[in-house]
């Protein structure tokens, strides 16, 4: 049972941490300007589905695990502080790599928790880091541009 708490500790701070790129991306995508800041808007505009989608993937695990998914009061003692990003381009993909990197991290961390012990959650988790390293390298991309 122990091992079943850490997990469902971990996936909270995934869950916390989608909500946050969420709120991130969203105000992000709306202080951008010009034409450059055109295409990463849409970008970021999708990346909310995205991050949506998971977060609720990870809502249904905690509560399957029969954990609480938290709520707003919870949800700042979980966060790790994501960069938001200033106005500009640069700075918005610059934080939002650091974001992903964080994201990454994490994942990494719950696969190794989970692994020989949870393997819904594994599955999940592996499906997760796979768009977190996808949303990297696209970040990478269009910093390069």
């Amino acid at each position: 049972m122990h091992k079943v708490s850490e997990i469902v500790a971990e996936l909270k701070i995934s869950y916390a941490a989608e909500i946050e790129v969420i709120e991130n991306y969203l105000a992000q995508a709306s202080n951008l300007e010009g034409p450059r800041g055109e295409p990463i808007k849409e970008w970021l505009d999708l990346e909310v589905q995205t991050g949506l989608s998971h977060a609720r993937r990870l809502a249904r695990r905690i509560n399957a695990l029969e954990g609480q998914v938290p709520g707003s009061p919870e949800l700042s003692g979980l966060r790790k502080e994501s960069p938001a990003g200033a106005g500009d381009v640069d700075s918005v993909l610059l934080g939002a790599i650091k974001t992903a990197d964080t994201a990454i991290t994490q994942y990494e961390k719950i696969i190794q928790l989970c692994d020989g012990h949870d393997f819904v959650t594994l599955d999940l988790v592996i499906e997760l880091l796979v768009d977190e390293r996808e949303r990297k390298q696209r970040l990478t991309a269009l910093a390069s541009q």
